[in-house]
C-alpha cells in the first residue's frame, strides 16, 4: 500500500499489509493549511480493489482533500478475488456439412481447488458454436479443469484433448479450448450395372437348375 502527498516535506511511504491487520501513518509535519492525502494500494493481478474513506466507496483510492493537524482518518480496503472465464468452442468434422445445422451436444466441465468441485453443464448447437463457464481460481496455486463429452452416437468420434488439464491461475482473464467431433460414415457396398446384370443371369441360372431338379 502506498501513501501519495503533496506536501513535499515527507518521502512516501510503502507498507505490506496483511488480511485484518491495521497500519497508522503518521504525518507530523506539513506546510501551513489543509494537507491532501491519497491512499492507493499496489495492483493485485486477479482482484478487484475498493476503497471506503469513511464517507465515500469507490474504486481508486482513499481521498482526503481536508486534512488538519491531530485529526484521525480511516481507509479500508477490500479487495475481491475475480472469476476466470473459460470459452469452450465445438468444431463438427463432417463430409456431409448439411448435417451440421441443427446438431445439438452437450459437455461437462469440472474444476477442483482447495474450496470445493465446481461443475458446470454446457450446451453446443451447430458447427462452431461456443459456450462458457467461470473458474474461481486458488489464490495459493492453479485450479486445474477437464472439459469432457459423452456421446452414445456409435458414428461420431469425440476429441477432448485440447480440454483437459486446463490451468487456470490467479489473474488469468480468458482461457479458450476446442472440442472436435468428427462423423464416421460407413459405406454400404453398392454393384455396378454390371454387377447388377451378373447377379441377375446368376439367379436365373440357380432358379432352372432348381425347376429342372423338381421337374
Amino acid at each position: 500500500m502506498t501513501i501519495a502527498r503533496n506536501s513535499g516535506l515527507i518521502a512516501d511511504q510503502d507498507q505490506n499489509v496483511s488480511a485484518g491487520d491495521p497500519i497508522t501513518f503518521v504525518v507530523t509535519e506539513f506546510d501551513d493549511g489543509e494537507l491532501t492525502c491519497e491512499i492507493t494500494e499496489q495492483n493485485l493481478s486477479g482482484y478487484s480493489s475498493s476503497y471506503f474513506n469513511g464517507s465515500v466507496t469507490n474504486q481508486t483510492s482513499c481521498n482526503y482533500n481536508t486534512l488538519i493537524g491531530r485529526d484521525d482518518f480511516e481507509c479500508r480496503i477490500s479487495n475481491e478475488l475475480n472469476p476466470v472465464e473459460v470459452e469452450v468452442t465445438k468444431d463438427w468434422m463432417d463430409e456431409h456439412p448439411q448435417f451440421n445445422n441443427s446438431t445439438h451436444a452437450r459437455a461437462k466441465a469440472s474444476c477442483d481447488n482447495e474450496w470445493a468441485l465446481q461443475d458446470r453443464n454446457l450446451h453446443f448447437q451447430d458447427d462452431g458454436d461456443k459456450d462458457s463457464f467461470w473458474v474461481w481460481p486458488s489464490y495459493t496455486g492453479n485450479t486445474e479443469c477437464d472439459v469432457s463429452e459423452r456421446i452414445r452416437d456409435s458414428g461420431v468420434e469425440t476429441d477432448a484433448s485440447d480440454c483437459q488439464d486446463i490451468e487456470v491461475a490467479l489473474g488469468d482473464t480468458k482461457l479458450t479450448c476446442t472440442i472436435v467431433n468428427t462423423r464416421i460414415y460407413e459405406g454400404v457396398p453398392t454393384l455396378s450395372q454390371y454387377g447388377l446384370a451378373l447377379l441377375a443371369l446368376l439367379m436365373l441360372g440357380l432358379g432352372m437348375v432348381g425347376f429342372r431338379r423338381f421337374a
